[in-house]
């Protein structure tokens, strides 16, 4: 599958942000653990952000008593560990120690994806944790569309929830939310659950 085709260019080369930087707002964030705790649906103690940046996300799932690994491959602030996530033979100490013995991640994988590196975010997260536990990407509503990803995510790995956002979020360029993206671009949350079979459950967030 061609990264190109599934990290389509929803904004040109001159707009996007060098490093592929797109901070999630803690409140659409806020809001999306509130539908889950509504749908009576549980994450993990244990949480692995591993496109960090500036702890948007991570400080969130923090406030709720998460225990999060916070990753990144450029450190943009304190309380972020250093690791290229889709290139695991370069792991540093400091991040292995949080994997088993059998360097597999005992939790639930969530982040805001580099769009760009979607498709190897995917195949990483989905080796790296067992069995019953999620992996769960925001994504501009868009990557739900297209016959390849259909073929060779969708289909053979069938979301367990899509949450579909009824209004515009909010997408930090840079980690600035002033010079934000998201008010054009639809956004849901994509909850796989490893070893899930069946036809996926489609939610709002209000």
């Amino acid at each position: 599958m061609s990264i190109k085709t599934l990290g389509s260019s929803l904004h040109s080369d001159d707009d996007r942000e060098k490093n592929d930087f797109y901070a999630t707002n803690p409140y659409d964030m806020q809001s999306f653990l509130s539908v889950l705790k509504r749908d009576n649906i549980t994450l993990s103690d244990r949480i692995w952000e591993c496109s960090a940046g500036q702890k948007h996300i991570s400080n969130v799932l923090e406030e709720k008593e998460h225990e999060v690994l916070s990753t990144d491959l450029i450190i943009r602030c304190d309380g972020v560990l250093q690791h290229d996530f889709i290139s695991p033979l370069f792991m540093s100490q400091d991040v292995r120690k949080h994997l088993d013995h059998t360097k597999k991640w005992n939790g639930d994988i969530l982040t805001n994806p580099p769009y760009s590196y979607v498709t190897e975010f995917f195949e990483t997260g989905m080796n790296l944790i067992d069995f019953g536990s999620k992996l769960i990407f925001l994504l501009p509503s868009r990557y739900l569309e297209g016959k390849g990803r259909y073929k060779d995510i969708f289909y053979p790995h069938p979301p367990i929830y899509i949450y579909q956002y009824v209004y515009r979020v909010r997408i930090g360029k840079n980690g600035d939310f002033n010079a934000t993206l998201g008010n054009a671009v639809s956004y849901c949350w994509i909850i796989w659950e490893k070893g899930f079979k069946g036809d996926p459950r489609f939610r709002w967030i209000e």
